[in-house]
């Protein structure tokens, strides 16, 4: 008998991980984040945190069931200021 996947599953290329931070700066170079994550397609979660100098990041996370993972990268973000003016 053939089995059906259930409904809350995700295409397998959906896999990854999301996550919400909020992040701190101090003189556009060094920054903090602290944040939540979550793996995309399943039930994991848990905290996250970020440091980063320039566009280099360390960022180390615990999802359950899952474990620890730290990750070094280089992070290209677009910079934008809304202006209003009488």
């Amino acid at each position: 008998m053939r089995q059906t996947p259930p409904a809350t599953r995700l295409p397998a290329s959906w896999a990854g991980h999301l996550c919400l931070e909020l992040q701190g700066r101090l003189r556009r170079a060094y920054g903090l984040s602290l944040g939540w994550g979550w793996e995309v397609g399943g039930n994991a979660q848990g905290p996250q945190t970020t440091a980063s100098f320039g566009p280099l990041f360390l960022r180390g996370s615990y999802l359950s069931g899952r474990g620890t993972t730290l990750q070094i990268g280089f992070a290209v973000e677009p910079s934008f200021a809304l202006v209003w003016s009488r």
